[in-house]
């Protein structure tokens, strides 16, 4: 944070490279284990590397920038809400009980922590974010609609090869051009291109169905149960693979950024 916004938002790029380094592992290794070999090994391996995870936590924890606790801050948030929003209701609240009124911003006693300014000063930034937070319910409820198989692995190679080409490229050569868009232009670029895929999905299950329903099908069989589909080539689905995957960079970067007024 010391360097910028711009290597705040670099080291997000490579973290979230990271965290799809572990997808591709888990898709291609995890899964063919769990899947051919034996399902209680593959789920042991993840459990190891979990609780790998933890001791390299707890070994890293002197290293760490901590803060001694110094109360609730979302306390402090929820009674400024109530303050803000239903000041009637509020004030009959703090007549029944002034002790809790004795912990608002401006009346509270001295003490270590944030100052009055502080608290409203972070209230102020959360009522600015929590809109941009909530739209991103729905468009990850939307994205947790494509199935767990290989094909997710389509959208895990496209943000390995574009986040790269992203950071060392596209975000340089725009930012030379002062045309580098702001973290919430990004996300509604993102949410677009998720906008698009859907589209793209359903356009070719119409497809599907057209086919299914002139009985133009063909028989799959898989463990010992048989299925009938669609003879359509399993790359069409490919497209909105790589058009979520393109909208991932996007809304999701993003979206773990640290959010600041400056948005």
């Amino acid at each position: 944070m010391d360097l910028g916004r711009h290597a705040s938002r670099r080291f997000f790029n490579w973290f979230y490279w990271s965290i799809n380094v572990g997808a591709v592992l888990s898709l291609l290794v995890l899964a063919f284990i769990q899947q051919n070999i034996n399902f209680l090994l593959g789920y042991s391996i993840t459990v190891g590397c979990v609780g790998l995870a933890f001791f390299i936590f707890l070994f890293a924890t002197p290293s760490f920038v901590t803060k001694p606790p110094t109360g609730s801050q979302v306390s402090s948030m929820l009674k400024l809400a109530l303050q803000n929003c239903c000041p009637r209701r509020w004030h009959r609240h703090s007549a029944r009980d002034p002790a809790c009124a004795q912990l608002l911003p401006d009346q509270r006693s001295p003490q270590p922590g944030p100052s009055p300014q502080e608290d409203i000063a972070n209230f102020q930034v959360l009522v600015k974010i929590l809109p941009v937070m909530v739209t991103l319910v729905p468009y990850w409820m939307v994205y947790f609609q494509i199935p767990e198989a290989w094909l997710l692995l389509a959208n895990v190679v496209v943000l390995l090869i574009l986040v790269p080409v992203k950071d060392h490229l596209l975000d340089p050569l725009l930012l030379r051009c002062k045309l580098l868009p702001s973290a919430l232009q990004k996300m509604a670029l993102g949410m677009f291109f998720g906008f698009t895929s859907v589209i793209v999905a359903g356009v070719l299950e119409m497809e599907r169905l057209e086919y299914i329903s002139h009985n133009q099908t063909v028989s799959q069989q898989i463990g010992q149960n048989t299925y009938y589909a669609a003879p359509l080539s399993i790359w069409w689905q490919t497209p909105q693979y790589l058009l979520i995957g393109i909208s991932e960079i996007f809304a999701s970067i993003p979206g773990i950024l640290d959010p600041s007024p400056a948005w």
